[in-house]
């Protein structure tokens, strides 16, 4: 985008805090968004940062990548996070036949 890479974190930071300002739904992709959220989205977020203006990006394109990675990320983090949750535990809790590398079990 031709900026600081201060500049760029800010930007990312801010879009990840105005993201839930604008009250995305976390659990859907940037394409079942409301509409209206995502422009109050990339209002917010051009007036903290004028670098990102309507004549530099007409469509707000560097604004909506961030966003779909975002989103992106979080669903991957929470889908990570609950099959964690879900897949049974062998640190000392199964029946014994664990061995110590890595929850195979013992042939002998």
């Amino acid at each position: 985008m031709g900026i600081e890479k201060s500049e760029y974190n800010q930007i990312i930071d801010h879009i990840h805090k105005n993201v839930e300002r604008a009250g995305l739904d976390l659990r859907q992709t940037y394409r079942q968004q409301d509409y209206a959220r995502l422009s109050n989205l990339f209002r917010l977020t051009r007036a903290q940062h004028p670098v990102l203006s309507k004549e530099r990006f007409p469509c707000d394109w560097p604004q909506a990548e961030l966003v779909k990675q975002y989103l992106s990320n979080i669903r991957k983090g929470r889908a990570r996070q609950e099959r964690a949750a879900a897949a049974p535990s062998t640190n000392g809790s199964g029946n014994g036949n664990e061995s110590t590398f890595g929850g195979l079990p013992n042939v002998d």
